[in-house]
């Protein structure tokens, strides 16, 4: 799986590339049964919508699913990974994300790299996360909206984020704001403004099998979803290895930062439908 240059030239412009139809509608199958198996389990990292029952999130399924870790590998995830990172990399985050139908809520406008910075230590913004499409993505079930080129503001962009106080609600714990609706830093509304105003905004749609790689420090949001149907993403970040996180004297948690900074190797093309036949 080998970016082309023009696709190489979107990324570093624009701050994300998507590329449609990287899974078969087998695969994709298979993936959707897994994602419904951790939605369902009884595993720390879980996220509810306000209702309090429906899940809109699960953080490190990865770590007790075969098939999900296996997917962190599949080479039409890692070999793009690596060539626009520029080495090895390892997963710093997974994490499923459902926006269900008529249901799911919004993800305010945020960028992922401040989390990683301020929480974790990431020494630098050099980590992009590939967004599985489990569904097809419309205007109507709350895709992801971005801001191109944001990620080439740096690490601190003109007006700061808002800094929320995470640590008055008692009924959950201090990373719960870093992953759930209300996040712990999020966007000022005067420069989402400009930046909409100066660049526009994209809505990173397509049909399921779809795959969209996008830098950490790229602006974006996503709206509820209106439609009938459920929108599912795997979010899969992969983390250059020389940039990995120090170790840290009161960590979060490892399904929101992998201490295994092994290299992945890409698998064979075939390893989830092999996995399933076995």
């Amino acid at each position: 799986m080998e970016l082309s240059a023009e696709q190489i030239r979107s990324y570093d412009q624009s701050g994300y590339v998507t590329l449609p139809g990287l899974f078969l509608d087998l695969e994709l199958s298979l993936l959707r049964i897994e994602a419904e198996k951790a939605f369902g389990a009884s595993i720390d990292g879980r996220v509810f919508e306000d209702d309090g029952t429906t899940v809109r999130s699960v953080n490190g399924a990865h770590l007790h699913n075969h098939m999900l870790r296996t997917l962190c590998s599949h080479p039409r995830l890692l070999t793009p990974a690596k060539r626009l990172l520029g080495e090895d990399v390892y997963v710093h985050q997974f994490k499923i994300n459902a926006k269900r139908a008529l249901v799911g809520d919004i993800w305010e406008w945020h960028r992922d790299f401040v989390y990683w910075q301020r929480e974790d230590g990431m020494p630098r913004p050099h980590a992009l996360t590939a967004a599985v499409f489990l569904d097809d993505v419309t205007d109507f079930s709350g895709p992801i909206l971005v801001i191109p080129g944001t990620q080439k503001l740096g690490d601190d962009p003109p007006d700061p984020e808002v800094l929320k106080d995470d640590s008055s609600d008692l009924r959950f714990p201090k990373w719960h704001s870093h992953t759930a609706k209300n996040l712990k830093y999020v966007l000022q509304a005067p420069l989402v403004q400009q930046l909409i105003s100066d660049r526009g905004s994209t809505a990173l749609t397509g049909k399921a099998g779809t795959v969209a790689f996008f830098h950490c420090n790229l602006f974006h949001s996503s709206n509820s979803n209106t439609s009938p149907w459920d929108r599912r993403l795997i979010f899969i970040t992969y983390n250059a290895l020389k940039n990995r996180i120090p170790v840290q004297p009161s960590p979060r948690p490892e399904f929101l930062a992998a201490r295994d900074f092994t290299a992945l190797a890409p698998l064979a093309d075939d390893i989830l439908l092999a996995h399933h036949a076995r």
